[in-house]
């Protein structure tokens, strides 16, 4: 992993596959995961067995968007609060928030949401360079040498046992 984010790598799909499967931020409901069924993330297998996954493609052409169609669920909670149910597979939205009902409402109005982004390959931004930061350490490193030899004399000649 810390090789790959130092070299800037490219991710492509395997096992003879034309897309990496990369869930967006409303592939989680309520934005959590491990709540049961309530909280697992959709899988590509789950959007492929639900038979309601359409394609929107990409403006650039390079990928597309796998979408979920979207539907308003029985409201609850004190509140009653809109749910929002993605294919029958997955409830979409988060806890509480300031103007839930505003967001639930335009994301019906859209009638879809994105679950997953398509694409062929990716590559990562180079975001590490532990070598750079191995070479700072070891030049600052007679320095630390030289300041903990002169700490512990220093207390050594002031009377005191060193540490």
């Amino acid at each position: 992993m810390i090789d790959a984010f130092e070299r800037g790598a490219l991710i492509r799909a395997k096992g003879g596959r034309k897309f990496l499967a990369i869930p967006t931020g409303f592939n989680a409901a309520r934005g959590r995961r491990g709540r049961g069924e309530k909280g697992m993330r959709v899988t590509p297998a789950q959007m492929v067995a639900s038979g309601q996954g359409f394609l929107r493609p990409f403006r650039s052409g390079r990928g597309f968007v796998w979408c979920l169609p979207l539907r308003a669920g029985e409201p609850t909670g004190r509140r009653r609060r809109t749910r929002l149910i993605a294919g029958g597979v997955a409830e979409i939205g988060t806890g509480h928030r300031k103007g839930r009902e505003a967001w639930a409402r335009g994301m019906l109005q859209r009638g879809m949401v994105p679950m997953f982004l398509l694409l062929p390959q990716v590559t990562l931004a180079r975001r590490l360079d532990v070598k750079g930061a191995a070479e700072r350490s070891l030049r600052r490193l007679p320095g630390r040498f030289v300041a903990a030899w002169g700490r512990t004399h220093a207390s050594d000649e002031s009377g005191r046992a060193a540490p």
